[in-house]
């Protein structure tokens, strides 16, 4: 299978890039780092003499879904069976991309493949999930052969099949940033692909020293305003989907209540961030999309 990795850069660690790229290139026939960083970014001159890689610029953050389809189209017209989505610092394991082909080949009509991330400090690792009647159900791995049906990819490490970008369509421009790979997944679902967690393949990455709470046994991340905005503005939005199961809405939405209130009590400066989350609901509910600046 012909694969092609698209990395979105933006404003990355170098070293990460670095090893990034050093991981995935002998897994894959070519890679397009898509370059979100604006003028002053340096990506340019770290990828420069690396082979089998072409860059992207994109002259500032056009958000993760344009830059994402950028690389995707890109892939596509130089011939790409398949498209390896990554982060600039998500480092593939040894044989990710090939035990992803291996799932994908052999599991009928699937729309994706995708493994298990490893965050790097603590060694925890993630886990597959399916939709239930109010919020998901967390699946086990039980070996590391086992690859186990999804409704949900995070799009970092995601190998996705030519013929079913073509058949379900790419990246949704208007969500901007959060949600994109979500919104995509369910699209997919919606047309009755399969989505494949392959417990054999692993992605390294790293969680940063984000301040979080502690929810019923689960981490609660704080970010920025703005990605505040998105969280809250784009599950808006994808609850007036068709496509959307009524069981994610409601785990997202009891998701984003804790959320809310972690953040009032404890995520300051407060009242920046409680903004950001109301003017979030409220475009969303007016179906206002696009980078927030602009709306």
């Amino acid at each position: 299978m012909n694969i092609h990795a698209v990395i979105v850069a933006y404003q990355p660690e170098e070293d990460r890039l670095l090893d990034a790229l050093r991981a995935v290139l002998p897994q894959v026939a070519a890679a397009v780092i898509v370059d979100n960083g604006g003028p002053s970014s340096r990506v340019s001159g770290l990828i420069r003499g690396m082979d089998r890689c072409t860059l992207l610029p994109m002259n500032g953050n056009t958000g993760v879904a344009t830059a994402q389809n950028a690389g995707i189209r890109h892939a596509l017209s130089a011939g790409a069976e398949a498209v390896l989505l990554l982060d600039d610092d998500s480092v593939a394991g040894e044989r990710m991309v090939d035990r992803l082909a291996a799932a994908i080949r052999s599991g009928g009509k699937v729309a994706a493949a995708g493994p298990r991330f490893v965050e790097e400090k603590s060694g925890a690792e993630s886990k597959f999930i399916r939709y239930g009647t109010l919020g998901s159900v967390r699946l086990d791995c039980a070996n590391e052969g086992a690859v186990l049906e999804t409704d949900m990819l995070i799009a970092s490490g995601c190998l996705i099949p030519a013929d079913v970008l073509r058949d379900v369509g790419l990246m949704d421009d208007a969500l901007f940033i959060d949600h994109v790979d979500t919104d995509w997944c369910m699209r997919a679902r919606a047309r009755g692909y399969r989505l494949l967690g392959v417990c054999g393949a692993r992605l390294s990455h790293r969680l940063g020293d984000q301040p979080s709470w502690s929810v019923a046994g689960r981490r609660i991340f704080f970010r920025s305003p703005d990605r505040h905005y998105y969280f809250f503005r784009n599950s808006m939005l994808l609850y007036r989907r068709p496509h959307v199961p009524t069981g994610w809405m409601a785990g997202d939405a009891i998701k984003l209540c804790a959320l809310a209130v972690a953040i009032a009590a404890g995520c300051p400066p407060r009242g920046e961030h409680m903004a950001a989350i109301a003017s979030g609901i409220a475009h969303g509910l007016r179906g206002r999309m696009g980078p927030r600046r602009a709306a």
